[in-house]
């Protein structure tokens, strides 16, 4: 089995109540689905890696950086989520998501609102580290 710790936190994000009554379905990996795009703007959640460590030499953990970009309708929206994120993040313990275990997250940072580039949208960008044991259970 491929240990995939974006994977399990979009999972988590999905079937976690605060995150999943804000965006619904609509939690993504890297990028905006193209038939996304033509909905927007609106709530939705990109979960991007950033870099950080899978190989911990012998230990069986990985601490890998994920940026979770948090769309809206307007900045307050995007706001609202950001904050249900910081929520989720702040208080996520040992949890089992896909055949693997995360055990808590830290925070990067504060986080930052912006533009998408492109398109305009207004976005909110925050951090975190997320510890995973790499073994599968």
């Amino acid at each position: 089995m491929i240990i995939d710790p974006i994977a399990a936190i979009r999972q988590l994000c999905l079937q976690t109540d605060i995150t999943a009554q804000l965006v619904g379905s609509r939690v993504f990996v890297y990028d905006l689905p193209q038939g996304e795009v033509n909905k927007m703007p609106r709530k939705a959640l990109v979960l991007r890696g950033a870099g950080g460590g899978m190989n911990q030499g012998y230990m069986q953990v990985a601490s890998p950086r994920v940026d979770f970009w948090s769309y809206g309708e307007t900045e307050f929206e995007c706001g609202k989520l950001d904050l249900a994120l910081l929520e989720l993040l702040h208080n996520l313990t040992r949890v089992a998501v896909n055949g693997m275990i995360i055990n808590n997250a830290f925070l990067s940072g504060g986080s930052y609102l912006a533009k998408e580039a492109e398109t305009g949208w207004p976005i909110i960008i925050r951090s975190a580290i997320i510890n995973v044991s790499i073994q599968t259970i």
